[in-house]
């Protein structure tokens, strides 16, 4: 933003814009980023319920029984490049 728009700020406004943009068709809406964390949620759960979905409880999956692995031993984990674990 340059100093001379900043000095116009209340001429160009987004409440005059959102008076002629915001039209039953394609709605504008707000939100209040005061808390940038809620504000992201928010909008996320508001996209999110406007989406139709029907909740749908798989059945039961039948797994057949492991096959026998023999004289399988792990190798030491000193071995082995791990990642830090965090939880």
């Amino acid at each position: 933003m340059d100093i001379e728009l900043r000095d116009m700020w209340v001429e160009y406004s987004k409440d005059e814009a959102f008076l002629y943009t915001n039209i039953p068709a394609v709605p504008r809406y707000t939100v209040e980023a005061d808390d940038k964390r809620r504000a992201r949620l928010n909008r996320i759960c508001y996209v999110l319920d406007q989406i139709p979905y029907k909740h749908v409880i798989p059945g039961k999956i039948k797994r057949p029984k492991r096959k026998e692995q023999g004289e399988y031993q792990r190798p030491p984990q000193s071995n082995l490049h791990c990642g830090a674990e965090k939880y």
